[in-house]
């Protein structure tokens, strides 16, 4: 059996488990005809030292207990409240407790969020962000509410999806509102459809002179490379504007071999733009590798 902090728990060793180990011990040391009766005076210091052991296990026991909030009570409930910034007023333990452990709660998790959204049928865009502070941050979102910009996916969907994952009393904000009745309650939810800006890029490259390859990379391999680096988890977020240094680093981590000299951009079918593109926080840049060129010069 294990003893002491397990999975399940703190698991304490108890008097006739540390009785029964010492007893073997000297066993173990003075063979099996060794006297330790309860009467005899070996079986007396036997008793005295498994006392002392059972009193310490006991103590770092109620050392864990005091850590954990569903177990401890009175002050160390307190202590453990100002872990959260939070603090009783008059409410007793029962009432305090789920306050600090968020029980029966949904936890704002921005990763669960975005995952819960991302596994809607047609969703190929999700980010998720809060703010926290207590004045509308540079965005525009007002403070303690979760802003989620969505591409694909029926609004429906996509606002149970938010709902599920967000407390009732925590605010969303964005330009799309969707409203349902939860239990007689109207429950909005709002969220952001990004435009989709679709970036093109022909980006002219040399070989790095220090490390030169016998065979340098293809354009195709650059291509890739920038491709990668560029999307998925890469993937500019919506409000994130263009930058060469973007562009550049995605190349340098996949092909150190190689530099990018210059950089030419398009959005959509428009006139070539300057970098850093400005964009906003209702916009998004996208990627596609069919839509990246590469050179050497």
């Amino acid at each position: 059996m294990t003893f002491g902090v397990t999975p399940q728990g703190f698991v304490r060793k108890r008097l006739p488990d540390l009785l029964a180990e010492i007893e073997a011990d000297n066993v173990a040391t003075f063979g099996p005809g060794v006297i330790q009766t309860a009467a005899s005076p070996l079986g007396q210091m036997n008793g005295i030292f498994a006392e002392i052991e059972a009193t310490l296990w006991e103590m770092a026991e109620a050392v864990y207990q005091s850590n954990d909030p569903d177990q401890t009570e009175g002050v160390n409930l307190d202590r453990l409240a100002r872990l959260r910034n939070l603090s009783r007023s008059g409410q007793a333990d029962k009432v305090f407790r789920p306050l600090i452990t968020n029980a029966a709660q949904t936890h704002l998790e921005l990763s669960d969020i975005a995952a819960q959204v991302a596994s809607v049928t047609g969703v190929t865009f999700v980010y998720a962000s809060v703010n926290e502070g207590h004045e509308p941050n540079a965005d525009g979102i007002p403070p303690q509410h979760v802003s989620v910009a969505v591409i694909g996916g029926a609004d429906a969907a996509v606002a149970t999806a938010i709902r599920s994952k967000i407390a009732p009393g925590v605010g969303t904000w964005g330009a799309t509102l969707v409203e349902s009745v939860i239990d007689g309650f109207v429950r909005p939810v709002r969220f952001t459809r990004p435009e989709g800006l679709l970036l093109s890029l022909r980006v002219g490259v040399r070989e790095t002179p220090y490390r030169r390859l016998p065979e340098p990379p293809t354009t195709d391999a650059i291509e890739a490379a920038l491709a990668a680096g560029l999307t998925g988890d890469n993937a500019p977020v919506n409000g994130e504007d263009i930058t060469e240094h973007h562009i550049r680093t995605a190349l340098a981590r996949a092909l150190p071999t190689v530099e990018v000299e210059t950089i030419e951009a398009w959005v959509g079918n428009g006139d070539r733009v300057p970098l850093p593109y400005a964009v906003a926080f209702d916009e998004v840049a996208l990627v596609n590798g069919s839509r990246i060129q590469a050179v050497y010069l």
